[in-house]
């Protein structure tokens, strides 16, 4: 059986930030997500059971330990997804993993987590990494997933949030960040986009120079998944602004009508239809000891 705590429990709550506050904070996420949970799912990227989920799981299981050169996690272990979303990944983790503790999910935006609130097994937490982070009890996680979260986080609390994740985690658990790079994608962006992409994402030396002050040791790998999809879909991912690359804070309704046209210009299809690309993901393996 699953045992299922409160969200609670995981959080020291002698100094939190108000409510007030942290809703200030997380308004700009919340809209986005809000209006783009109902097709977060159709999307390529986040389609379930697909090949490329697959693909994605079974790297974060590998680098979590779950792998022929690693130790796999025991069943009791207590994990946390730390932009959680809808849980599916989550959902994913205690499954594979036959884990007898809920996951907690943290996330900012509510509205993906009632998404995960009708999955057994999983508990959720709405607030932001850093805060979450500054709350999480001492040496509570063997585990911790922050899978495209980084993106969301300020900069300037990139350090702070993984000492706190440092402080949360048991003596040899896993914290493992996974991002795109800045500038090793491949993606059918026209100009905007690019620019936007390159603006929004993390230095990636500057992002594991915090992990380890913060006390991890690290390890970066690179990881690459063949993309073939149907012209159709990436537009269709584009126009429903699924990534916040596309959210109305950068891309106008006229910016984005015209980077679907600048797309159909610049990247033929070939006789089904299809473009190509390569996926390129970072997997930051921190390791505490």
């Amino acid at each position: 059986p699953v045992c299922v705590s409160r969200a609670a429990d995981f959080l020291d709550t002698a100094n939190p930030m108000s409510a007030e506050a942290i809703a200030h904070m997380q308004k700009p996420t919340n809209e986005h997500y809000k209006a783009v949970c109902n097709d977060y799912h159709k999307s390529w990227f986040y389609g379930q059971n697909t090949p490329f989920e697959k693909w994605y799981i079974d790297h974060i299981l590998k680098k979590f330990g779950d792998g022929p050169d690693c130790v796999k996690p025991q069943k009791t272990a207590k994990c946390c997804d730390v932009g959680a979303g809808t849980g599916r990944f989550a959902t994913l983790l205690r499954e594979r993993l036959e884990l007898e503790q809920s996951v907690l999910c943290v996330d900012l935006s509510q509205s993906m987590l009632d998404e995960a609130k009708l999955q057994d097994g999983l508990e959720t937490l709405c607030l932001g990494a850093t805060e979450f982070a500054r709350q999480a009890p001492e040496e509570t996680f063997d585990r911790i997933l922050c899978k495209e979260t980084i993106m969301l986080v300020p900069w300037s609390e990139h350090l702070e949030m993984y000492q706190g994740l440092h402080r949360s985690m048991k003596s040899g658990g896993v914290c493992l960040t996974v991002c795109r790079p800045r500038e090793r994608v491949e993606y059918p962006f026209g100009e905007r986009a690019r620019k936007v992409w390159v603006e929004k994402s993390r230095d990636l030396e500057l992002l594991a120079k915090d992990m380890t002050t913060a006390g991890f040791d690290v390890d970066v790998k690179y990881e690459n998944f063949p993309v073939t999809m149907k012209q159709a879909d990436w537009l269709s991912f584009v126009e429903n602004r699924i990534w916040t690359t596309f959210a109305e804070s950068n891309f106008s309704d006229e910016h984005l009508n015209a980077e679907i046209e600048e797309i159909k210009q610049k990247y033929p299809v070939d006789s089904d239809g299809n473009i190509s690309f390569s996926e390129v993901m970072v997997f930051f393996r921190a390791v505490k000891q």
